[in-house]
């Protein structure tokens, strides 16, 4: 008989996230512990692939309290900056373990939708402390200095034979920061229902133990309420103090939110849109994303005709069905971000080659379908063309 529910983390920490963070424990470790912490039934599958240093690649099943060993022996060498390994663990765990409902959890680091033209360029990235671990969507793997773009990613979970019968997964989660982006939400919609993600960085783990532990006692929970309640416990859970965030999206109404925003991008002038951004604070060092919410405040502040922004703000409320944000927090927080780099910022506060190279990703970033859908990527273009932004040869 089929099991209610089958959680598969994918945990890529073949870079910083494997060395010890208390000379005892790495972040793994921690997270893993979390997992077994939780109760357990027949009735929801937990099963884990670890990538660790070197590429070494082991899968467990969480239960009763133990990490049961899956193999495959002897350990392969996986680089989880390409899509198949992704594919192949999805495969795997739907196969192996059949349910009603698939969770499907990307433990890593995470940079939104950046891409930043190094890939295979050990040289290139490794010297840059903003660039070592990090990814340009997760999945950055130090030994193939390598990592899964947004694409690539959506790719991988549209590729599973899970997604291509017909079915849908029911909740991603990304642990990892900077992963709760309207792009990365648009351009998942077809093989999911619903996306957990924080906007700014995620402080601390997702709650592992409750959430697993409340789908053991209700197995029926539906992805909706399951969504909603592990942003409830993250807020719960959070270390006082700490400024970090999670939203629950809805993937099956961001398409309405596109429309809404291709419709007044059609509309709106560059410099007006130039204006609104000098005065809605940038999230990512100051620089590459902006809250979405605020940033449509600012437009309509600049001049952007108040009718067409509350179309926007509405469909992007119905779209987050939740949301929360610990610490200071972000004021106006939405939710999801936006990709709108200030260069002249960037090539400020960090290195020129830095700022160079996420001003090379606007090539990659325009072939996204939401930036290609809504005209925002062409627009973008532009903007980064101005005097003020045009630091480089984009």
């Amino acid at each position: 008989m089929a099991a209610s529910w089958t959680l598969l983390v994918y945990m890529a920490a073949d870079n910083h996230l494997s060395e010890s963070i208390d000379g005892k424990l790495s972040r793994v470790d921690v997270a893993l512990g979390l997992m077994m912490t939780a109760t357990s039934s027949n009735d929801v599958n937990v099963i884990v692939e670890v990538v660790s240093v070197g590429g070494k690649m082991q899968r467990y099943k969480i239960e009763q309290g133990v990490k049961l060993p899956l193999g495959p022996e002897p350990p392969p060498i996986v680089n989880t900056g390409l899509p198949q390994p992704l594919t192949d663990f999805i495969d795997f765990g739907t196969a192996r373990y059949p349910s009603t409902n698939v969770a499907f959890i990307l433990w890593s680091d995470g940079d939104g939708v950046i891409d930043w033209g190094v890939e295979n360029d050990a040289i290139a990235i490794k010297p840059n402390p903003a660039v070592v671990g990090g990814t340009c969507a997760t999945g950055f793997s130090n030994h193939f200095a390598s990592y899964l773009t947004t694409t690539e990613l959506a790719s991988a979970l549209a590729g599973s034979a899970y997604c291509k019968s017909g079915k849908q997964i029911a909740v991603v989660a990304f642990d990892a920061c900077l992963m709760g982006m309207i792009e990365i939400a648009y351009q998942l919609r077809a093989s999911a229902s619903f996306m957990l993600a924080c906007e700014i960085e995620l402080l601390g783990a997702l709650p592992y133990s409750a959430m697993i532990s409340e789908l053991v006692e209700k197995p029926g929970t539906d992805p909706r309420a399951f969504t909603l309640g592990i942003v409830k416990k993250f807020a719960a859970a959070a270390p006082a103090g700490t400024n970090s965030s999670l939203a629950a999206v809805d993937l099956s109404l961001v398409a309405a939110a596109a429309v809404a925003w291709g419709g007044l991008v059609n509309a709106m002038s560059t410099n007006v849109v130039a204006d609104a951004r000098t005065k809605t604070p940038g999230i990512y060092d100051g620089g590459c994303f902006v809250d979405f919410t605020m940033f449509l405040t600012k437009l309509a502040q600049a001049g952007v005709p108040q009718s067409g922004v509350d179309t926007v703000l509405l469909s992007l409320a119905n779209a987050v069905i939740d949301k929360t944000v610990t610490g200071p927090g972000l004021p106006g927080y939405g939710g999801v971000s936006l990709y709108y780099p200030n260069m002249a910022f960037l090539a400020k506060v960090t290195s020129l080659a830095f700022a160079s190279s996420v001003a090379k990703n606007l090539r990659t970033y325009q072939e996204l379908a939401f930036p290609s859908d809504t005209g925002w990527g062409a627009l973008l273009g532009k903007l980064l063309q101005q005097p003020s932004n045009h630091i480089f040869d984009v």
